[in-house]
């Protein structure tokens, strides 16, 4: 089994790089397909020394994929289909009660990352299936602080264990 505490499974651009293409993306928001596409050729000839850079940074990280074409897919399908973040229209309603996870809990959850080697979208069945005496307590400690249900716990359990795989991996990776 290979040691994945340096395994990357999302490759973010820079923060450096974002903005030109947030930028490029704004210009031609509304474009056709095909007058976006020729925008796009256009842009990676002006902007070549910034998309050399950013696509060097990705291939030394590990990336082997096409690094124009997810520049390209990013701008075209994701970038442009953000709603501005300070559009009062367009914020969620979120539910900000919080659910304090027990000491327990996160020692174990904290234990089972540091040897796991898997990645994060598999570790939750085997952590699960591993630690199931210790999930149902801490389900009915926080069933009878909190007016919630199983389904709910649980879901908070598995996004907190892959949230703490994800900044304890960030980390590592940091350090490098």
């Amino acid at each position: 089994m290979t040691d994945n505490t340096n395994t990357i499974y999302r490759f973010k651009f820079s923060d450096e790089f974002i903005p030109y293409l947030e930028r490029f993306t704004d210009i031609h928001k509304y474009s056709k397909q095909k007058e976006y596409k020729e925008a796009w050729v256009n842009w990676c000839e002006e902007y070549k020394e910034c998309v050399d850079k950013e696509e060097s940074r990705l291939k030394e990280i590990g990336y082997d994929g096409d690094v124009k074409d997810k520049m390209y897919k990013s701008s075209r399908y994701y970038i442009r289909k953000k709603k501005p973040l300070d559009d009062e229209n367009n914020k969620k309603e979120r539910n900000n009660t919080y659910y304090k996870i027990s000491e327990e809990v996160v020692l174990v959850m904290n234990r089972y990352i540091d040897e796991c080697k898997k990645k994060p979208s598999d570790i939750w069945e085997e952590f699960y299936e591993e630690n199931v005496d210790i999930i149902n307590k801490e389900i009915e400690t926080l069933k009878s602080k909190h007016t919630i249900t199983d389904k709910v716990i649980i879901s908070k359990l598995k996004k907190s264990l892959k949230n703490k795989y994800f900044v304890k991996n960030n980390k590592n990776l940091t350090k490098n």
